[in-house]
């Protein structure tokens, strides 16, 4: 993941899936790099394990449902 976030994007939007995980924008230039995944009932997995089952790519967002 870079170390300089792009501002041109909005905080929950995906910017990288990679092998070292789902990196997801925060406020100003900064990122939250997720490792590992667990939801409720379920195994703990990868993010790439969970970025791979839930088609998650660069440009989706993350909601509050």
């Amino acid at each position: 993941m870079s170390a300089a976030v792009s501002s041109t994007v909005g905080a929950g939007t995906i910017i990288s899936v990679d092998q070292s995980g789902i990196a997801i924008k925060c406020g100003g230039s900064s990122a939250l790099l997720v490792e590992e995944i667990q939801i409720e009932g379920k195994r703990r997995v990868s993010a790439r394990e969970f970025a791979n089952g839930a088609r998650l790519k660069p440009g989706d967002r993350i909601n509050q449902d």
